[in-house]
């Protein structure tokens, strides 16, 4: 069984069970051709349910979801309770972008998003933990996997997912690969069981074992034969290191010294090094001193460098004979950056942990063969910073999204991502989302200038010749505001954002002059922060901006200036608004260079 199986008639055991979460936290979903048309239905249906606090709000979400069309311009409002969600609504008919339970977004067609499975360091402890209890179909498929892993392996990964194995294990590579194996699998078919269906999937490194079990060309038993024998390979490397580097490969590799290599490239000015532990160490120094960022890989070997060839005839021998088929969804190889073009074979796996990670060569590849939604199937996302330097590196648009994060890993989470997806533009069937829940149809406010016939996919746009401008268009309230009144409402959108993005309930948990790194910003945040602001700014914003702009009240200047040059700037700084046929592109966290300088080269 693969995960994804029923695409081509058979039915995976997980069918039979559900998502049990829904009861906890329901979406309600609005989409319009407009944002005044999405605040105007907020407010609308606020009105009719303060009326009626005796609807059930599992019922209001699926009437929503079920006679809604999903147009261009979409919002999901998130809670557990009326109270909550009629505080969503109220927020987002009062154009508060930065509500903490308030999803938007502009969708365009898609034929599916690419599922991109992270490698080594998205693990965490009790990750998956809490899904385990609050989704059936995540239990069912894990259990299927760790079935699968118990011919090869002498401890359970349940028990480890559950908390009674030993998790301080997960720093151990024979641990920690069949665990995140078996977690990013059974995220794929919680996926698969909310409707969301792959035009194609890419994997990093062990990410590429879960990408061909999802796409079809192993079995789940052939695929816990090979993380399971190969990591118990390479628990026999060591004294070596890793370290993520925030430069250009090329900038990166004019200044390696002996014993360190390149082992990926994710992005533009995303490049992993590898090598002997002090010689890796030397060369961060170097780079750090120069202002590079770096972050270590907590990994206790020298993957994708000469150090794997150590183990090659024991990899080969435990992975003599797999068996592999055609991958029914296409899948592309971060060991070439193409299309698979050969067996998925004991060479192959061999091949994916000794060479070289060519993640950022896969996605320019997927871009160019037209699919702009990348979704992270994983624990915690790793690959978002890189997949957006490379959309922006090729002036494409898209949107780069996970599924969990660490230390929220419940079905809560999960329900923000898919709503995440459903406002760019990813199908998700909500009536598997709401089946658990009973909900029955109740009768809501109709707006008929909106009202289409139900569908999968984002309506095709009117004619916008003789409409006017969106009257409620932040860009063009923002533009059109005097000097002082466009710098409080400025301030308010970067500490209402940051407060969201960090699941503050309030802007003044948000001090103006304290650094987004002291506040918890991580990279994945600092994508996230960027991308609210580039949208309700309508700037494209530099990918340094919360390094360059390190405060919010430093962030906010930057912005105003910005502002008051966009005439001048126009084309290249701003991102395509209403009437366009681009959404907002999401980008990554680049590499900032010290004393002004604006390249690698430079220094």
């Amino acid at each position: 069984m693969n995960a994804f199986e029923s695409a081509e008639g058979t039915t995976p055991a997980t069918d039979a069970v559900t998502n049990t979460g829904i009861s906890r936290v329901v979406p309600w979903l609005l989409s319009g051709n407009s944002t005044r048309a999405i605040q105007a239905q907020a407010a609308r249906l606020r009105s009719h349910l303060e009326a009626r606090p005796d609807l059930d709000v599992a019922d209001v979400g699926y009437s929503l979801a079920r006679s809604r069309a999903a147009l261009e311009h979409r919002a999901v409002v998130l809670g557990s309770d009326h109270a909550g969600l009629l505080h969503g609504l109220e927020a987002l008919s009062a154009g508060d972008a930065a509500a903490l339970g308030v999803v938007r977004g502009r969708a365009t067609a898609s034929d599916g998003p690419v599922l991109v499975f992270p490698g080594h360091g998205s693990q965490w402890q009790g990750m998956g933990r809490e899904l385990l209890a609050e989704s059936e179909v995540f239990a069912a498929c894990l259990a299927q996997c760790d079935a699968a892993l118990s011919s090869f392996l002498d401890w359970s990964v349940l028990d480890m997912i559950r908390g009674t194995g030993n998790a301080s294990l997960l720093d151990r590579v024979d641990i920690a690969q069949p665990a995140l194996w078996a977690v990013m699998v059974s995220l794929a078919e919680v996926w698969r069981s909310v409707g969301v269906r792959p035009a194609a999937v890419v994997g990093h490194s062990i990410g590429e074992i879960a990408a061909a079990c999802v796409s079809g060309a192993l079995s789940l038993d052939e695929g816990a034969r090979v993380v399971a024998l190969r990591s118990r390979a390479l628990a026999s490397l060591s004294g070596g290191g890793m370290t993520a580097v925030a430069a250009p490969v090329e900038w990166v590799e004019e200044r390696l010294g002996n014993g360190v290599e390149i082992a990926a490239v994710n992005g533009p000015a995303s490049t992993v090094i590898a090598g002997e532990a002090a010689a890796v160490r030397e060369t961060v120094t170097e780079f750090e001193s120069v202002g590079v960022r770096t972050r270590k890989v907590n990994i206790g070997y020298a993957a994708h460098t000469t150090h794997v060839a150590r183990v090659r005839e024991q990899i080969m021998e435990g992975l003599s004979g797999l068996s592999a088929a055609e991958p029914r969804i296409p899948f592309w190889s971060t060991v070439t950056g193409e299309p698979l073009g050969g067996a998925l074979d004991a060479e192959y796996w061999y091949r994916n942990e000794r060479h070289r990670v060519r993640f950022a060569a896969a996605v320019r590849g997927l871009i160019d063969a037209g699919h702009s939604v990348f979704l992270e199937v994983g624990p915690h996302p790793l690959m978002i910073e890189g997949i957006s330097g490379v959309l922006e590196e090729t002036g494409a648009s898209g949107r780069a999204l996970g599924t969990l994060r660490r230390d929220d890993g419940g079905w809560a989470r999960f329900v923000r991502s898919m709503a995440e997806a459903f406002v760019s533009g990813v199908d998700v069937d909500w009536d598997r989302v709401f089946a658990e829940s009973r909900a029955r149809p109740v009768d809501l406010p109709v707006d008929l200038s909106e009202l289409r016939h139900h569908g999968s996919g984002v309506s095709p746009r009117p004619d916008s010749a003789g409409t006017g401008s969106d009257l409620s268009d932040p860009v063009a309230s923002l533009a059109d505001m005097p000097g002082p009144r466009q710098r409080r409402a400025l301030g308010e959108l970067v500490r209402g954002h940051a407060a969201a993005v960090l699941g503050h309930a309030s802007p003044d948990t948000v001090p103006v002059a304290e650094a987004f790194r002291e506040l918890g910003f991580d990279s994945v945040m600092a994508v996230e922060l960027r991308t609210r602001l580039a949208e309700d700014t309508g700037l494209r914003l530099p990918t340094t901006v919360l390094f360059d702009h390190p405060t919010p009240a430093e962030l906010v200047d930057h912005l105003q200036a910005r502002l008051l040059g966009r005439e001048t700037h126009a084309v290249e700084e701003t991102v395509p608004t209403a009437g366009t046929d681009d959404p907002v592109a999401v980008v990554a966290m680049g590499c900032r260079f010290p004393g002004g300088v604006s390249s690698p080269e430079g220094l």
